[in-house]
């Protein structure tokens, strides 16, 4: 795929100056979707933006965690045509897109605002849809939503792979209290939570409102596993 790409960019004729940039979709329909890349960027991501054909600057937001050597992880959102693709020129930005959020246990964009509590394991205890005017949760009813839950399994059972059968031991998320780490910029939101689970596994999950995407964004990564027969749910 990698080369398939690189033949389809290297006959494009670039119409600007500046490192470019390729996205392509093959979709059917035009998207506008978070893109997250590695550029040269020797000084801060804020006094660059990166430029399409038609003069439409798209902002930078900086990842947080650990860059490849002499280059910068951002992310930008940019719009490709359906089937096709759009080149983007990195530029200096003489004036960056200025960016304030308020400080607290949560992220919004223009379509939600999701809460966390740390002393429910990290547990989200609010989605209000902005456009809808509502809570999208159940407040409590079963606990906050992304909780994780362990359930021991019987592990010498005869029955088919595709059947569970739990001896009743249970762990719940909720149960652990949670760091909650908070990033927010021009681009996206994130909500990070880590927590330990007895001493089975380290769990870590990501929250992400991306600004021009009504969608919420959902990962759990279970690391450093230490038990056996378990099953996890969220």
């Amino acid at each position: 795929v990698r080369r398939a790409a690189a033949y389809l960019a290297s006959g494009v004729k670039l119409t600007q100056k500046g490192a470019p940039v390729f996205v392509f979709n093959p979709h059917t329909w035009e998207r506008t979707e978070p893109c997250e890349i590695c550029l040269p960027l020797k000084k801060s991501n804020r006094g660059f933006c990166l430029v399409d054909a038609k003069g439409t600057a798209y902002p930078l937001q900086e990842t947080a965690g650990a860059h490849p050597e002499g280059m910068k992880r951002v992310v930008f959102q940019p719009k490709v045509p359906a089937m096709g693709y759009s080149v983007f020129y990195l530029r200096e930005n003489a004036q960056p897109e200025r960016f304030e959020a308020p400080e607290g246990l949560f992220i919004e964009n223009a379509y939600y605002k999701i809460e966390a509590d740390p002393a429910q394991g990290g547990g989200i205890t609010s989605i209000y849809d902005k456009k809808a005017r509502r809570e999208v949760l159940r407040k409590g009813e079963d606990g906050p939503g992304n909780r994780v839950v362990i359930l021991r399994e019987v592990p010498d059972r005869m029955e088919t792979q595709h059947e569970f059968y739990t001896t009743g031991l249970k762990m719940f998320s909720t149960e652990c209290q949670a760091e909650v780490s908070v990033e927010k910029g021009v681009n996206y939101q994130k909500l990070t939570v880590r927590y330990t689970m007895g001493t089975v596994a380290d769990i870590r999950q990501e929250i992400t409102l991306f600004s021009r995407v009504r969608r919420v964004a959902f990962k759990t990564v279970v690391a450093d596993y230490r038990g056996s027969d378990d099953l996890f749910t969220v």
